[in-house]
């Protein structure tokens, strides 16, 4: 097992998510036989970190105390913003604002709208809207800004559309379940927070078997070996999400659940190349 120093090293820079992000994308590309174009992977890539790690700071930075104006981390955060314009000149001006509009998602998350002496209004006080404003915003970037300047059949986008918002609306309730304890606290009316942890994993199973059903519809125009993948993914994300629970929680979420993203788009490239 990998040691905690650095699971937590993973997790503090986001360097499974940008990853994952990665797969998730160039699996869009494998599903419907297109060009990779490297300016949106290499964007994507980049960006996702970027912006956990802006909304992140908008958590905090408001009750916080002053710090030194230049720190490592914020001068770290102007080289990575420096990047993301530069790979956005070699993108057209709908993506970037395909890109932009995920990205104030993101953001506006965790952004006070309203603010006064004692509180601040955000979007995640809204009750159960978390996981959807996340699997939106994934499903955004990673399936439809690479896929929908390409010709592709339009009922095989919208499920995979469908199944990329699925399979992350899993993964991020999921996540909530493990802040189960702190968002009660806190009162943050998560879904679990709202209608407890036994029916969040119900939900999840049944998440799961529409998956099952919706991926078979896939197989007119991906294929039987693509299909199959997907399937045997759907029952592998299965098997780690009930039967591989571990103590170890920082590897369990860092390494088994986000990996899951990274998973699925190595099985579809076996199952296209081998």
């Amino acid at each position: 097992m990998l040691s905690e120093s650095l699971l937590t090293h993973l997790k503090n820079h986001k360097i499974i998510i940008a990853i994952a992000a990665l797969a998730q994308t160039w699996l869009s590309y494998q599903l419907f036989n297109i060009p990779i174009n490297p300016y949106i992977l290499l964007f994507v890539t980049i960006a996702t970190p970027f912006s956990y790690n802006l909304a992140e700071s908008f958590s905090y930075a408001f009750n916080q105390e002053k710090k030194s104006f230049l720190t490592f981390e914020k001068l770290f955060f102007l080289f990575t913003f420096l990047t993301l314009l530069y790979i956005a000149s070699f993108l057209n001006k709908n993506t970037i604002s395909q890109f932009s509009f995920a990205a104030i998602i993101a953001i506006g998350y965790n952004l006070p709208l309203k603010a006064n002496k004692n509180s601040a209004f955000r979007l995640r006080q809204i009750k159960g809207l978390k996981i959807f404003l996340i699997a939106f915003s994934w499903t955004l970037v990673t399936v439809y800004i690479p896929i929908n300047f390409y010709a592709v059949n339009k009922i095989s986008l919208a499920i995979v559309l469908i199944n990329n918002f699925l399979f992350i609306a899993i993964l991020s309730l999921l996540f909530d379940i493990k802040d189960f304890q702190k968002d009660k606290v806190n009162n943050l009316p998560s879904i679990p927070v709202l209608i407890g942890e036994k029916k969040s994993y119900f939900i999840i199973r049944l998440i799961l078997a529409v998956l099952i059903i919706s991926t078979s519809f896939l197989y007119d125009s991906v294929g039987f070996s693509t299909t199959i993948a997907l399937l045997l993914h759907i029952l592998f994300s299965y098997l780690v999400i009930f039967k591989f629970k571990s103590s170890h929680k920082n590897f369990y979420y860092t390494i088994l659940i986000d990996g899951l993203l990274i998973s699925q788009a190595l099985v579809v490239w076996f199952a296209k190349n081998i």
